[in-house]
């Protein structure tokens, strides 16, 4: 069973120094981006690049935004609870690197999804522009489709 938290937390690390991640946005924890959500209910002071965060404090960033990737999902996709395990685990790692906005433009993916047909979600991940800019990430996620999924997902 793939656990959700380890999954992410090897795609994105858990960087307790705040850094500009390769979008250019102030990021840190395990791909938290302050730019666009700098969180002073957890984090109660400005975060500038260089300025560290306890771990305690990753952790709590990364329980809200995995929690809103998922509220997210759901609330985009009402079928989201139906489809099979694989594909929300998918769905909730692209998501969370992506964002809410990012998934929505894989359409192809995500009728290939409510179809269950796992050639064709395949075939719309490779079809993207983000395949070709996270092509290992975006590979690790195709053997979990083929229900092989990497150890460092477990």
């Amino acid at each position: 069973m793939i656990n959700i938290q380890k999954m992410i937390t090897f795609e994105e690390s858990d960087k307790l120094v705040a850094y500009l991640c390769s979008e250019g946005y102030l990021t840190c924890g395990i791909g938290h981006n302050l730019d666009t959500n700098p969180a002073p209910e957890i984090l109660n002071r400005k975060i500038k690049k260089g300025d560290k965060i306890t771990s305690q404090e990753s952790q709590k960033l990364f329980e809200r935004d995995l929690d809103m990737t998922i509220t997210q999902l759901k609330h985009n996709f009402p079928y989201f609870d139906s489809l099979d395990n694989k594909y929300q685990v998918v769905l909730i790692n692209m998501a969370f690197q992506l964002g809410g906005g990012g998934i929505l433009k894989f359409k192809d993916m995500l009728l290939a999804m409510k179809n269950k047909d796992d050639a064709d979600v395949i075939s719309a991940m490779k079809d993207s522009r983000w395949y070709q800019q996270t092509t290992n990430r975006a590979n690790r996620l195709i053997d979990v489709i083929n229900n092989n999924p990497p150890k460092e997902y477990i």
